[in-house]
Order: C-alpha cells, then structure tokens, then sequence
C-alpha cells in the first residue's frame, strides 16, 4: 500500500507514478509509429513491449522486440543513430518540459 506524504492511505499507485505509467504509454505508442514511419526496413520490422521508467525519472528503458535473425549489436547502432529522430517525435507527442532519454534493450520474444 502507498502512503500520501500527508499519512492517508491512498490504496493506489501515487501521482508520480500514475504520471510516470501515462508517460511510458504515451511514449511506447509514439515509438510504435514512427519505428514504422522510418525507411529502414529492419526498424520498421522491430515493435516496442514496453516502455519503462528508469529510476529517478530522466530516461525511459525501451524494449523493442526482434522478429527477425539479425544481430543485436547492429539493431542497436541503428537505433541509435536515429535515437535524435525518436527523441524529437517523442517531444512532439508528449508537450512536456524535458523530453527523456532512450535507453534501448532488444529482446527476442515477447514477454509476459
């Protein structure tokens, strides 16, 4: 159970987290999207799982799933060379002050 700072007992997630879920929803939409909107066949090929926030609120671990037998090193030198790109889109979508960073991790099946 979460306690308010004020000593109720809310019996629900507090208003950071419910922000910071909304955020990581938000965000995984929006990279869902413009993954598929990119002219790079292998990244239009990955989808995201999910979206989780990083301890301390800056960055956000994106999981993106592989479908296809290539390599993980080149998936990710890929990602991160459009993380610009991405980040931007992300900015656009979400209208809030600081956009976080990406943090990509590239899984081969999807998970629970």
């Amino acid at each position: 159970m979460y306690f308010s700072s004020r000593g109720r007992d809310r019996g629900r997630a507090s208003g950071n987290d419910t922000k910071s879920l909304q955020l990581c929803r938000q965000v995984q939409q929006r990279l869902d999207l413009a993954l598929g909107e990119l002219y790079d066949p292998l990244l239009q090929a990955l989808w995201v799982q999910r979206v989780l926030p990083q301890p301390g609120g800056r960055a956000l671990i994106v999981e993106v799933v592989l479908t296809d037998d290539v390599p993980v090193h080149e998936v990710l030198a890929r990602l991160d060379a459009v993380r610009g790109h991405l980040r931007h889109e992300i900015a656009a979508a979400i209208h809030r002050k600081r956009t976080p960073h990406l943090q990509f991790m590239v899984v081969s099946e999807v998970q629970p």
